[in-house]
């Protein structure tokens, strides 16, 4: 329906009653949400859109990725305001938006407009003939930051009446993953109002299916205050890993200490390497990715370059043959002395032993001795060399 002028205010509130989920989604952590544009954080779990100013837009994401993969339910109420001549609306969205959790736009678009990919599930206020929208308030899903119907709806606009009517309104979302069914609950009604098969990972986000979620709303020539409260949330989150590494030398000395925002305790760390610590040390150069499952079923992976010498290999130089004659009036040859080999390795930690021959110094008998010598290296590899000493 065509509105008057009319002006106000845009708030959302999210408030998550339900403590089980709070605890495994974090959604009553003021932490885990990024707001932008007009909207800001009054406290108490309670999130502004925009101000009581023409043209603002604001937005609010939960700073996790939601898993597309797994059911989610959703629930909420909303409130849209008290003037039948405000606007514009808001927007529940679920979106990859290379800007990430900083989207919204301005406008007429119900802060939605632009923000691709995405699904967007559209409360509209405002009548725009521009969109094809028809009298009444309604709600529609459209796809992709578009909001003219018809040309990027997935389903066609329904109409709730006037629900700028100073009350809240029950909405819930409900995902399963194994059918791809996306369905709208509007006030209270146990009954779906929007029920819809959606190929969303391969429609919409190139078979990724790690989304963001959240609100957007905006205002234009005209306003209304608008706010969301969180009733309930169930979904699987991805858990963002942060962390350091320290370098390897030819001993396996490298380290990897983690952070895992967002995760539930307990938490199960799986390494490459077998470790099932939060933090590894000890090891060697090379890539090592952590999984990371939480309480709540959140799983995160990470992979981490430890910097170094990916191996410690040695070469071993013998001296040349040696030959002498014996000393007088003995069989043997006294004092025959030799350089040790020349090793050269990657570390200077490296381990030299005769396995064979007579040690520098020595009295060598006559005829040929062969002196052989090992080094090992810290990797466990070896090297080894021979000479001979001749005493004719």
């Amino acid at each position: 329906m065509l509105k008057k002028s009319f002006f106000a205010t845009a708030i959302v509130v999210l408030l998550n009653i339900d403590i089980a989920h709070s605890q495994c989604n974090g959604l009553i952590n003021p932490a885990n949400f990024k707001v932008n544009g007009s909207a800001g954080h009054l406290g108490n779990n309670e999130y502004k859109l925009t101000n009581n100013t023409e043209q603002q837009s604001g937005s609010i994401w939960f700073g996790n990725h939601l898993d597309l993969d797994a059911d989610f339910t959703l629930e909420f109420e909303i409130y849209l305001g008290d003037a039948d001549g405000g606007a514009d609306g808001m927007t529940f969205v679920l979106q990859q938006s290379p800007q990430g959790t900083a989207a919204t736009s301005i406008g007429g678009g119900l802060g939605y407009r632009g923000i691709t990919p995405s699904m967007g599930v559209e409360f509209d206020t405002w009548k725009n003939p521009d969109n094809n929208d028809p009298d009444a308030d309604h709600i529609s899903i459209n796809m992709n930051g578009k909001v003219k119907h018809d040309e990027s709806q997935i389903t066609s606009p329904f109409e709730v009446g006037n629900i700028e009517d100073n009350k809240y309104h029950k909405v819930k979302f409900t995902w399963t993953a194994s059918v791809q069914l996306f369905k709208v609950f509007w006030d209270g009604n146990p009954n779906a109002k929007i029920e819809k098969t959606i190929e969303m990972k391969g429609l919409l986000f190139n078979n990724n299916s790690f989304v963001y979620w959240g609100w957007t709303g905006s205002t234009g020539n005209a306003k209304n205050l608008q706010k969301v409260k969180m009733i309930s949330g169930n979904f699987k989150q991805e858990l963002t890993i942060s962390g350091t590494t320290k370098p390897s030398t030819c001993q396996p000395s490298g380290s990897i200490t983690i952070n895992v925002a967002g995760a539930v305790a307990p938490i199960n760390y799986i390494w490459s390497n077998g470790a099932t610590t939060q933090n590894i040390t000890a090891v060697g150069a090379g890539a090592y990715t952590v999984t990371v499952v939480d309480a709540c079923g959140n799983i995160g992976m990470q992979t981490f370059n430890v910097s170094g010498n990916q191996n410690s290999a040695v070469v071993i130089i013998c001296p040349p043959n040696m030959t002498f004659d014996n000393t007088p009036s003995k069989c043997a040859r006294d004092n025959v002395n030799y350089n040790l080999p020349v090793v050269k390795s990657n570390c200077p930690e490296y381990n030299l032993v005769q396995t064979e021959g007579l040690p520098s110094g020595s009295s060598f008998p006559m005829g040929t001795t062969v002196n052989t010598f090992m080094v090992t290296a810290p990797d466990g590899s070896t090297a080894t060399c021979s000479f001979t000493v001749t005493v004719k």
